[in-house]
């Protein structure tokens, strides 16, 4: 069961990758569809209140990222501005709430700005060879195809897991 639901999961991501990549839009749809099997896969090795925690606070980390990003750019402007209108795609937003059900608490915030700083010099390195204008990154294909790689590293490794934090702090410490 565990290994149908990660092909699934794999399968998801892939879809949002190549969306993504290919129209800078990905279905609404795909986003619950995630959400879903992370519950699924994660509910098989943990209890749901341990599911719930962290899910929560990666969540409200999240929302407080985007206020945050929300307020600097509407103090800059001087005026309220939109955020999935103007500066992130709605689809960006909703697959970083869908990989909040993924991770711990510490694993999403390192994977949360790792993956923001490397698409970012990949993407300025990108448009600086390719000597390309376009202004629409594809943030959420990025980051599906950075989580697959996680996810595998994960699966097939016995030291990194992705839902508890003590592989970190041990790597730290």
């Amino acid at each position: 069961m565990l290994l149908f639901i990660r092909v699934l999961i794999m399968a998801v991501l892939t879809c949002i990758f190549v969306q993504d990549m290919r129209s800078r839009a990905v279905y609404w749809l795909l986003f619950p569809v995630l959400i879903l099997l992370f519950i699924a896969e994660r509910s098989l090795q943990l209890s749901f209140t341990a599911l719930l925690g962290p899910t929560l606070i990666n969540i409200s980390f999240l929302s407080a990222q985007l206020f945050l990003l929300w307020f600097w750019f509407s103090f800059r402007r001087k005026q309220s501005v939109d955020l999935t209108g103007q500066l992130l795609g709605l689809g960006d937003i909703l697959f970083l709430v869908s990989i909040a059900f993924c991770f711990s608490i510490l694993n999403f915030i390192i994977f949360y700005v790792i993956s923001l700083l490397l698409i970012a010099i990949g993407w300025l390195l990108w448009q600086t060879f390719l000597k390309e204008e376009n202004k629409f990154l594809p943030l959420a294909g990025l980051q599906a195809f950075l989580l697959m790689l996680c996810l595998i590293a994960d699966w097939l490794s016995s030291v990194i897991n992705l839902t508890d934090d003590q592989w970190v702090l041990n790597l730290i410490m």
